[in-house]
C-alpha cells in the first residue's frame, strides 16, 4: 500500500514542478537546524522558556531513540531505492537522496515532537505548530523519501515522547517548587 501512495502522488503530482520545489521547502522546516532554531528561540524568551526546554528535552529524546537507534534496529529501504521512477519527484525539486534506510521519518518525529510540546503548554501556538508538522510529515511523502507509514510512525513518536517529558519535567517541577516553599519556611523560622 505504501509504495502504491507513492506511485499515485508521482502520477498525480509528477509533472508539477510547482509541488516538488514547495514540497522541498516544507522539508527544510523540519531539518535539524531549523528545529534547533526554534527551540533556542523559545529558550531565549523567558515567556516561552518553559515550552523550549520542555522541547528541547523532547526533540533531544526523539532524535536519540530514532535516528540512533530504532532505524538501527527496523530498517527497510526508501521508496526510490525499491523503485528507480520514484526518483523523479526529488529531481524535479533539485533535492538530494538522502541514503540509506528508514524506518520512522525523523523530520515527522522531531517536528511532531517540538510541536505537541508547544501545544502541550500553550493550545493557541500548538495547533499551527501541529500543522506546521503535519505539513512536513507530508512533504516527505510528496518527495517520495518515506513511506507513509514511516511518517506515522515518526508523528507517534514525536507524541509519545513529548507527553513523556512533560509528565516526567512537570512532576520534577513540582518537587522543586515545594522543596523552594519548605526551604523557604525553614529559614523564616530560623529568623525568628
Amino acid at each position: 500500500m505504501d509504495l502504491q501512495i507513492s506511485r499515485w502522488i508521482l502520477e498525480t503530482f509528477g509533472e508539477s514542478r510547482f509541488v516538488a520545489i514547495l514540497a522541498k521547502l516544507i522539508t527544510f522546516c523540519g531539518s535539524a537546524w531549523t528545529l534547533i532554531a526554534v527551540v533556542l528561540l523559545l529558550v531565549i524568551f523567558k515567556k516561552t522558556r518553559k515550552i523550549g526546554i520542555y522541547a528541547l528535552f523532547a526533540v533531544g529524546a526523539v532524535y536519540i531513540f530514532n535516528d540512533l537507534i530504532l532505524k538501527n534496529i527496523v530498517a527497510r529501504p526508501r521508496p526510490f531505492i525499491t523503485d528507480e521512477s520514484l526518483k523523479a519527484m526529488c529531481e524535479l525539486a533539485q533535492y538530494e537522496f538522502p541514503s540509506g534506510f528508514s524506518m520512522a521519518s525523523g523530520h515527522s518525529a522531531t517536528s511532531m515532537a517540538l510541536a505537541f510540546s508547544i501545544f502541550l503548554q500553550s493550545k493557541k501556538i500548538g495547533i499551527p505548530a501541529i500543522i506546521v508538522s503535519v505539513l512536513i510529515g507530508l512533504s516527505r511523502i510528496v518527495l517520495c523519501v518515506h513511506y507513509l507509514t514511516d511518517v506515522l510512525v515518526g508523528f507517534g513518536l514525536g507524541i509519545l515522547f513529548a507527553v513523556a517529558v512533560y509528565f516526567v519535567m512537570e512532576q520534577i517541577y513540582k518537587i522543586y517548587k515545594k522543596r523552594s516553599v519548605n526551604n523557604e519556611k525553614n529559614s523564616a523560622g530560623d529568623n525568628k
